[in-house]
Formats: structure tokens, sequence, C-alpha cells
């Protein structure tokens, strides 16, 4: 009788497994129902809060909606302001544009106090001038004079075929040129 036994263990088992099972499958859609539920309350929560938004726009009145409208212009218009203030304060002082973007300040006497520090600390070349010195030279004519490091030298462009030898002579011998090639070490 050890099969007997054997087999009420397994049909116990498989009874305990199955009651666990169904118990499981109703615990899911327990809450498959549950989320369903809280999707469904959470769009008509989402609705509820767009036609609260539109009623109270439009139980706005006349008055208010152009109080609005007017603080919004006196803001552009205080901006508008300040970057003419800003631009005028460059243009008195002989800022650059790449200067005068970066003047802080709110008022006249703080935008010319910070235009006094940039020009300290960052002079600006004075328009018209071209960078003329006494005597109506162009200090870029006399970097190049001196062979001034600090000017960018002019190339001199030829083609990648043309050696320095065949610059200097006007007869052109290919013998010349492929021998000159074969010498050369890449």
């Amino acid at each position: 009788m050890p099969d007997d036994d054997a087999g009420d263990k397994l049909a116990k088992t498989i009874k305990d497994l199955e009651t666990k099972l169904a118990a499981a499958e109703a615990d899911r859609d327990k809450w498959k129902d549950l989320s369903r539920k809280h999707e469904k309350r959470s769009e008509e929560n989402a609705n509820a809060a767009d036609e609260l938004k539109a009623l109270k726009e439009s139980k706005q009145t006349d008055e208010e909606k152009l109080a609005t409208k007017l603080a919004d212009l006196e803001k552009r218009a205080n901006e508008a302001d300040h970057r003419a203030l800003r631009a005028e304060i460059a243009q008195a002082k002989g800022l650059t544009a790449a200067q005068a973007k970066r003047l802080q300040g709110t008022n006249k006497e703080e935008l010319e106090a910070d235009a006094d520090d940039l020009l300290e600390s960052f002079p600006a070349a004075k328009e018209g001038t071209n960078g003329a010195g006494a005597g109506g030279e162009n200090e870029g004519d006399k970097k190049q004079e001196r062979g001034d490091p600090g000017r960018r030298p002019k190339e001199k462009l030829r083609s990648g075929s043309v050696t320095d030898d065949d610059d200097k002579d006007a007869d052109f011998d290919p013998d010349k040129v492929a021998e000159t090639i074969r010498r050369r070490s890449f």
C-alpha cells in the first residue's frame, strides 16, 4: 500500500497547488480591476482640471484680461528701455558690441560704472581710427614692416606638383623633375 500513500500525497499536493493558483488568479484580477478603476478616475480628474481652468478663464472679466495684457506690455517696454540705455552708454563710452552685451546694471549709474570697469580691463578700439596712430600711419603697416610675430604671414601658394627648383627655372624639364622625385625620401 505504499503506492496508495504516495498517490494520496500527490493528489493532496495537486489540490493545494490548484487552490493556491486560483487564489493568485483572483488576486491578479482584483488588482487589475483596481488599476483600471484608478486610471479612469485619473482621466476624469484631468478632464475636470481642464474644465476648471477654462471656466476660470471664461469668468475672468474684460478688465482683468486687459490688466494682464497691460502688465505684459509694460514688462516688454521696460526691457526695451533697458536695452536702449545699455546701447546709449556703450556708444558714449566707446565700447565694442561684444563689450556692450556684457554690461550689467539696473540703472544708468550702475551701467556706466560697469562700462568703466570693462574699459579698464579690456580697452576698446576707437571707431573711425582704424588703428591709425600719430602721423596717420596704419599700425598694421608698421607691424608688417617690423615683421611682427603677432601678425599672420602671407602665404605663397602654389600647386603641389611645383617644386622650388621649378619656380626658378623658366624651362620645364620632366627628366629633371623625375630625378628630383626619385631622390626624395618619403
